[in-house]
């Protein structure tokens, strides 16, 4: 019986895909892009960063990332120690040779205040992503597009006090 679950499983791994995020050397830039409790520290805060690594070789690897987010303000919480909400996103579009990945990253954390200590964040993020050879990722820009609607709309017109 063993022997027969170790065959099982050695065959069930012949199917392995691997996914690699973007990398960046500065992260101090772009904290949402790593860490969704971060999401609403600020007032609305936009980032874009653009890395191109061996610029000049065809297929040279080439990171795009822009993040946008915001704390949520309504009167319902406005001094309240304990809800502190923020959202934001985060757009991918990461190139190397013929592979081309595109996704997105939704994020919306909660900070807690503490008046003689500081501030502590938690967060939940959640993202796709889409990739293959050319022209693959035409899903996930289009929802990456929906979902930055969505969020300029709702802290435009619908979250600010």
């Amino acid at each position: 019986m063993k022997r027969i679950f170790i065959v099982l499983l050695s065959f069930s791994t012949l199917g392995v895909f691997a996914q690699q995020d973007p990398q960046f050397t500065m992260n101090f830039a772009n904290k949402l892009f790593s860490n969704p409790a971060f999401a609403g520290t600020k007032k609305i805060c936009a980032t874009g960063i653009f890395r191109q690594q061996w610029a000049g070789f065809e297929g040279a690897p080439r990171d795009i990332v822009f993040s946008v987010h915001s704390p949520i303000n309504l009167e319902l919480w406005e001094n309240s120690q304990w809800i502190n909400p923020g959202v934001g996103f985060t757009f991918i579009d990461d190139k190397i040779g013929p592979i081309s990945t595109n996704g997105f990253k939704a994020a919306i954390s909660n900070h807690f205040k503490f008046s003689n200590i500081g501030t502590i964040s938690i967060g939940f993020g959640l993202g796709a992503s889409a990739g293959g050879g050319a022209g693959a990722g035409v899903a996930a820009v289009v929802v990456a597009v929906v979902v930055v609607v969505v969020v300029v709309v709702v802290v435009v017109f619908g979250v600010s006090g």
